[in-house]
C-alpha cells in the first residue's frame, strides 16, 4: 500500500529536461510539463465534455505514489507517519496530508485509487479554462449538518492560487486570488464557486450563489464519474485582478503567474484531507515565493504523457 517509488535524481532530471519541464521550489523539475499553458478557448462550457480540453489544455497530474517518488528523490521537509488516521508524506513541493475516513477501504486510503488528480488549463484573453478528471473512491460535495456554506475544505473541487505579480512575494495579498470550483452545475449550490483574497489581514470571501456578477462571468460544471469526478470551470481574468486591475494588461503571451493547488479530499469524514501541489504544510509558510511558475502561449505544449511516466514509475514498483 504504501511501497514507494525511487527514481535517480540524475534519471528524473534528464527526463524533466527533455520535456522543458516545470521548474519547482525546491529547484528541481517537475516532469509532466514545463508550466507553458496553450491559448485555447473550449468550444462550450456546459456540454459536459472536457475531451477538447484533454486533447488542447496543459496536462498536470499528481498522486499519492507521485508524492513518495519525489520525497524520495529529493527529501521530505518532515518525518513520514503512515500509523495514524492523518497521512503525514511532506515532499517540499508536495504533501500527501490525506485522512483515512471511517469506514473507508483502509487497502485504498492515501494510495492512488484514493485519490489522483488529473488537470487540464488553457487561456484565452477574456479567461483561464481548467478541467478536470478525478479519480477519487468517495465523492463528496454535500454541506453536511452544521458546517458553514463556505467550509470548502470539507468538500471536493478545485482549488488553486495564484500570484499574479509573477514575481514571488512572501506574502500574499490583492494580487493571490484563491479560486475554487466544485464539481456541480454552477446553480446547484451557494457555494458551486468561490474566490477569496486576504488584504492587509482581512478576508473577503465571496460565494457565486451570494452574489452572481461579482464572478463576472466565471463558470464551473461537473459531477461524478464512474471512476470519481469531473469539471470543467471558467475564472475570468476581470475576476481574478479585480483588486489588482492594473496588472491585467499582462494577460498575454509569455505571461508568467505562480500558482499552487490545495485540493480537499474529505471522504464524507470530518477529518477531512488534502492534498498539496506547489509546496507542503512546511514551504507553504514562504508564501508565493515557493510555488511554481507557468506561464501563457500561444502554441501547445510538449509534455511527458501519461503513459511514459507511468511506465517509468513501473520500473521501479
Amino acid at each position: 500500500m504504501k511501497r514507494a517509488l525511487v527514481l535517480s535524481a540524475v534519471g528524473l532530471m534528464a527526463l524533466a529536461t527533455v520535456a522543458g519541464a516545470q521548474l519547482m521550489g525546491n529547484g528541481h523539475y517537475w516532469y509532466s510539463g514545463d508550466g507553458g499553458i496553450p491559448k485555447y478557448t473550449p468550444a462550450n462550457m456546459f456540454d459536459k465534455d472536457i475531451s477538447d480540453m484533454k486533447a488542447n489544455g496543459y496536462h498536470l497530474w499528481w498522486g499519492p505514489s507521485d508524492v513518495f517518488s519525489w520525497g524520495n528523490t529529493y527529501g521530505f521537509s518532515a518525518e513520514t507517519n503512515l500509523t495514524g488516521a492523518r497521512m503525514v508524506v511532506r515532499a517540499f513541493d508536495l504533501d500527501n496530508n490525506l485522512y483515512c475516513a471511517q469506514g473507508e477501504d483502509m487497502s485504498q486510503c492515501a494510495t492512488d485509487a484514493d485519490v489522483y488528480f488529473h488537470y487540464w488549463f488553457s487561456w484565452d484573453e477574456n479567461a483561464m479554462y481548467v478541467a478536470g478528471d478525478v479519480i477519487d473512491n468517495a465523492y463528496d460535495v454535500t454541506q453536511a449538518a452544521g458546517d458553514s456554506e463556505w467550509a470548502f475544505w470539507k468538500r471536493d473541487h478545485f482549488w488553486m492560487s495564484l500570484d499574479l505579480t509573477g514575481q514571488g512575494s512572501a506574502t500574499e495579498g490583492a494580487h493571490t486570488p484563491h479560486y475554487h470550483a466544485h464539481p456541480m452545475p454552477m446553480n446547484e449550490a451557494v457555494f458551486s464557486q468561490q474566490i477569496s483574497w486576504s488584504i492587509e489581514g482581512t478576508a473577503t470571501e465571496i460565494m457565486y450563489g451570494n452574489d452572481p456578477e461579482f464572478f463576472q462571468g466565471s463558470t464551473t460544471d461537473g459531477g461524478p464519474s464512474a471512476t470519481g469526478y469531473w469539471f470543467e470551470c471558467k475564472a475570468t481574468w476581470d475576476l481574478l485582478f479585480t483588486f489588482v486591475p492594473d496588472l491585467r494588461a499582462n494577460v498575454k503571451d509569455g505571461y508568467q503567474f505562480r500558482m499552487r493547488f490545495i485540493i480537499p479530499d474529505p471522504d464524507g469524514d470530518d477529518g477531512y484531507g488534502q492534498m498539496f501541489f506547489g509546496c507542503d504544510y512546511t514551504t507553504m509558510k514562504q508564501g508565493p515565493a515557493y510555488w511554481p511558475i507557468y506561464r501563457l502561449q500561444n502554441k501547445l505544449t510538449t509534455a511527458v504523457t501519461e503513459s511514459s511516466w507511468g511506465s517509468i514509475k513501473a520500473l521501479y514498483q
